[in-house]
């Protein structure tokens, strides 16, 4: 004790001594905190990356994409979108690059025979063929107006022709009148069935029309998929009957993966880039008036402006509704109590049927 007592003395006596040991505690406690900010940088660090990484809405750097909802990146939610006009002959099935477009459209050209509007605004990544590219009509130039889209297909009748030359809500991307750089001629098929273009071709086709880099349009409402314990057995299927066995379209619904696979006439409908078969999140049957324009041609004349009866399929139900479009603006989709339909986000099929073809539906039990 008398030993401790002498060191303790002698250590009150001793300034520099005092002075080592005062600076040494500081030195201590200037680690130690710092120690603890830059670990608590660290962890505020993982947490964003781990929230920008998250497709969630809850942080506010991602943003539901305007065509499909898909969280992205802020700065990617409302690109430009480009329309492909997409041919669907029996001879040329399959087609390239519908299974990773935003969103389709569906309906009849001429001799039973239906078409595809093909949307692509921001892809996963890019694609090397899309097609075949085939002609304008002049409801497909309506459609591709409510975006304001690049619009590219090879020449068209002369109705949809006169129409796209009255417009300024659409970018025209014509190969046969001087837009081929953008589009090139398969080897391995028939002439005019032979016709592809590719994303990094209408991302130059736009870059050289100097297209804008945002949309034009007001986007739909979208939502979560509803949880596996909410979404029925599956089985559910949709059919709809354009004109004949080759242009009948089945929709059947897949529970684990809350889509619909896609079947034209009795097969599969695969996309020849993936091989693998087409399945929308979405399904939208837009019922509307039809009338032949042309005897001999059988060219159609098909309403997209107005409103109509619209059935809706999406967390395998149906939803029965309206569709509505003015002059100037998107068509929306309303439910039966006149509320915008909140639909998935990712794939929407449109289908825009006339209203004296059948469509069937048998919906499972949940």
């Amino acid at each position: 004790m008398e030993k401790i007592k002498e060191l303790l003395w002698a250590f009150k006596q001793n300034k520099k001594t005092q002075m080592i040991a005062l600076g040494s505690v500081i030195i201590a406690i200037v680690v130690i905190l710092g120690i603890l900010f830059f670990t608590k940088n660290q962890d505020d660090s993982q947490a964003t990356v781990t929230n920008l990484n998250s497709n969630t809405g809850d942080n506010p750097e991602r943003l539901r994409r305007f065509i499909d909802g898909v969280f992205v990146s802020s700065g990617n939610e409302n690109l430009h979108p480009k329309a492909v006009m997409i041919e669907n002959l029996v001879s040329t099935r399959p087609q390239s690059g519908l299974g990773q477009a935003n969103m389709v459209y569906e309906t009849l050209a001429e001799g039973g025979i239906t078409r595809f509007l093909a949307f692509y605004a921001d892809v996963e990544k890019p694609l090397k063929e899309i097609g075949p590219v085939r002609s304008a009509r002049p409801y497909f130039v309506a459609i591709a107006e409510e975006y304001g889209a690049l619009y590219a297909h090879a020449g068209g009748s002369p109705e949809a022709l006169t129409g796209i030359q009255g417009t300024k809500k659409i970018t025209n991307l014509d190969q046969i009148s001087g837009d081929h750089p953008y589009f090139w001629r398969a080897d391995d098929r028939e002439a005019p069935h032979n016709l592809f273009t590719s994303t990094e071709l209408l991302e130059r086709a736009a870059r050289d029309k100097q297209v804008t880099e945002s949309g034009d349009f007001d986007p739909w409402k979208f939502k979560d998929d509803a949880t596996l314990e909410e979404r029925p057995q599956d089985g559910a299927e949709l059919i709809l009957n354009f004109s004949s066995t080759d242009y009948r379209v089945r929709y059947m619904y897949d529970r684990e993966t809350n889509t619909y696979y896609r079947y034209q006439g009795q097969e599969k409908h695969i996309d020849k880039l993936t091989n693998e078969q087409l399945h929308p999140k979405n399904i939208l049957v837009q019922m509307t008036t039809s009338a032949v324009l042309e005897t001999d041609t059988g060219r159609l004349s098909i309403e997209t402006s107005g409103e109509g009866k619209a059935l809706m399929y999406f967390d395998g139900q149906k939803k029965e509704g309206t569709w509505k479009k003015s002059e100037s603006g998107r068509t929306i989709f309303y439910d039966e109590n006149g509320r915008e339909v909140e639909m998935n986000a990712g794939q929407t099929w449109i289908e825009v049927i006339p209203n004296d073809k059948e469509i069937l539906y048998n919906q499972t039990s949940p």
